[in-house]
């Protein structure tokens, strides 16, 4: 079978990534050309029937007679495009490669494993990456200037980590409680001591409760005991229930470090918090994220230390906030990036 485009999903993503940022791409093209999914052939994705049309998904390893129909591929992951780069030379394939930058592979490496010679040579491929692919993309407007001052001064199309939908009915959060809600892990770049330190600073001075939304429910029970933390509960939810889940909370943590990782990225539970109204507690290292709640006034940020009970009183005063909070995410829907994206409008 010939397809125009091809996508290809890397590895190590989640499934919830794969849904909410791979799929909506995947759809919004095949609308408009015959698009390929590639997943790799050890996957869990091919399981996900509800979203895929099994006719135009395909395994890695049947990729390479398809790419001599192909005009443009999407890919995401540095050692594919590396893969793709040589094998379109050797079989003088005419495909484009469109490479979306949705963070710093040399800087998440050296974050975790405090490599030198590792995070040089990643560099030193990223920077082949934005120097030959045929377009680029970036998942913030921070790391786009990162891309232009490090590597290249070439054009790079901004794709924040996307929502398709906001939560556009009234939402009734019990007033008499202040419900805080924290989504994710417990890795150490979540900065989850921080948060549970912040909420305990709150539990004693006003009436309030923190959810705990994790699929780690074993590390957050030894967090909440380790902070004497009395009001609580800790739920697993699928993503669908996430998105249900969230409007009942007033305030939603998401606290990083100062760390290029985070000064480049687009956490999508930001979006997930704000387009069901929950006002968003952050540091000012998240992303393009940080300025704009600033300008906009829509949340609060936290400074290393502590969470002033006065701040939050003050935010709970402002009536209009969580309607704010909806309109500012619908401009970060997916129609209103994908109509121009590069990879569509090639």
């Amino acid at each position: 079978m010939k397809f125009k485009k091809v996508i290809i999903v890397p590895g190590f993503i989640s499934e919830g990534i794969f849904s909410s940022q791979v799929i909506p791409i995947y759809k919004y093209s095949k609308r408009k050309e015959k698009t390929c999914l590639v997943i790799q052939d050890n996957s869990p994705f091919h399981h996900l029937k509800d979203i895929l049309d099994t006719e135009d998904v395909i395994k890695y390893s049947e990729l390479k007679p398809v790419l001599r129909h192909t005009e443009l591929v999407y890919v995401r992951d540095v050692f594919t495009f590396f893969k793709l780069f040589v094998l379109r030379i050797l079989m003088s394939y005419k495909f484009e490669i469109f490479y979306d930058f949705r963070g710093l592979v040399f800087a998440e490496s050296y974050m975790r494993n405090k490599r030198m010679l590792v995070r040089f040579l990643l560099k030193s491929m990223e920077g082949f990456v934005a120097k030959k692919a045929d377009y680029l993309g970036a998942v913030s407007n921070n790391l786009k200037k990162f891309i232009k001052n490090e590597f290249t001064d070439r054009d790079v199309y901004v794709t924040p980590c996307c929502i398709t939908n906001v939560n556009s009915s009234k939402v009734n959060v019990d007033d008499n409680i202040v419900k805080f809600v924290y989504l994710g892990g417990f890795s150490t770049w979540q900065c989850t001591d921080r948060i549970f330190s912040y909420y305990k600073s709150m539990e004693t001075e006003i009436e309030s409760s923190i959810t705990i939304i994790t699929q780690n429910k074993e590390e957050a029970i030894k967090s909440v005991s380790k902070f004497g933390i009395r009001n609580y509960s800790i739920k697993s939810l699928s993503q669908s229930e996430v998105l249900e889940e969230l409007s009942n909370y007033h305030f939603g943590f998401l606290i990083r470090e100062d760390d290029i990782v985070n000064k480049v990225a687009s956490p999508v539970k930001f979006l997930e918090y704000t387009s069901n109204g929950v006002i968003p507690i952050i540091t000012e290292f998240v992303g393009d994220y940080s300025d704009l709640i600033k300008e906009n006034e829509l949340g609060i940020i936290v400074n290393e230390t502590t969470l002033e009970v006065d701040v939050i009183k003050q935010m709970l005063k402002k009536n209009d906030v969580r309607e704010k909070l909806i309109r500012f995410s619908r401009n970060f829907q997916w129609d209103s990036y994908l109509k121009k994206h590069p990879f569509i409008a090639n």
